[in-house]
């Protein structure tokens, strides 16, 4: 989506080339190369353990994973899949608090409070928030009762975000207010919904665990999936409202944003008056956008249908996937240096 952490990791390669093939490379492992051998695993455990042992009892279906891994895998390869957990663990977290310091820093302390000091200085700051940040991730956690809960949490926080993270490339209106509000809206609504399941717990006269029960509205108990359709509209509609409210950006910064990025998209009002020469990967990116979910999603359902012997759908699938990675290649990685 072109937020926080990906635009870091996009900004630390060594030209435009390395970052494209970069994100290419992130999303073709993360969606089709990940997510099967969890499948599998899931599969087997399946097949395997069809009925929890007792000793499992309190993981419940959780118990699948750890059962296979122990009963098939030896000492060394035990090792080596633990310390690939820890390593993955480590990995998402090193990301995000460096994500929430540098948010605190450029965006707070720096703008607000600090604005001339030296490098040295921010950098001595930033590690003081790394340290606050992960005792209060420490205190979170052991107040969370379900992982993939507080997941659902998060993701529902910032799913009215969505659109603005893309449309802010690419519609010269977008300021920051529209993130702001896309983003508030998103929290406000999420916290009202777990405040909701909270009262209703209460007042049915259990014990309420942080995200451990979903809210009930018009007799519905709302899933992540029923959230989502009420947290995602309510955001669109007063983000959208707020673009349109308050000011857009300055035009000499956009039109200096659009020199440097060269996103296409809607930009006439910016761009309206000099010449201008898009870049490869900003010219058609609507073409480029379908080329790439055909690939991603090719390469993800075709693995799949390999995998459970569905030959003739993987074969139509993987040629969905070369379509989109030639016009990937065709129409933006051959022409940059």
């Amino acid at each position: 989506d072109g937020g926080g952490y990906i635009i870091q990791r996009m900004s630390s390669a060594k030209n435009e080339r390395h970052a494209l093939l970069a994100t290419l490379w992130f999303n073709l492992a993360h969606y089709a190369l990940r997510v099967w051998p969890w499948i599998i695993v899931a599969v087997v455990s399946i097949v395997m353990f069809p009925f929890i042992p007792e000793s499992y009892s309190e993981l419940g279906v959780k118990a699948g994973y750890p059962l296979v891994m122990n009963t098939l895998l030896g000492p060394g390869m035990k090792g080596i899949l633990i310390v690939s957990f820890l390593a993955a663990f480590m990995s998402t977290i090193d990301t995000h608090l460096n994500w929430g310091a540098s948010y605190l820093i450029n965006d707070v302390y720096k703008r607000f409070y600090k604005p001339n000091e030296s490098d040295t200085h921010y950098v001595f700051v930033g590690k003081i928030f790394t340290v606050v940040l992960m005792i209060l991730a420490a205190f979170t956690a052991m107040k969370m009762q379900s992982i993939s809960k507080a997941w659902e949490f998060i993701f529902s926080m910032g799913a009215g975000i969505g659109l603005v993270l893309i449309l802010r490339w690419f519609w010269w209106r977008v300021n920051a207010w529209s993130e702001i509000t896309a983003l508030g809206t998103s929290i406000l609504v999420t916290i009202s919904l777990e405040i909701l399941a909270w009262s209703q717990t209460v007042s049915a006269g259990k014990v309420y665990e942080l995200f451990g029960s979903a809210p009930v509205l018009f007799g519905i108990s709302l899933q992540v999936h029923h959230k989502l359709m009420i947290i995602v509209p309510l955001a669109i509609i007063a983000w959208v409202t707020a673009t349109f409210l308050t000011k857009p950006e300055p035009v000499e910064k956009l039109k200096e944003f659009y020199d440097r990025v060269q996103p296409g998209g809607w930009w006439e009002p910016v761009i309206a008056g000099y010449t201008h020469t898009l870049q490869p990967v900003s010219h058609g990116f609507f073409i480029q956008w379908i080329a790439g979910i055909l690939m991603i999603y090719g390469f993800t359902f075709g693995i799949g249908n390999l995998i459970f012997q569905n030959y003739s759908m993987s074969v139509l699938l993987f040629g969905c996937a070369g379509i989109g990675s030639y016009l990937v290649w065709n129409r933006s990685l051959s022409k940059l240096n």
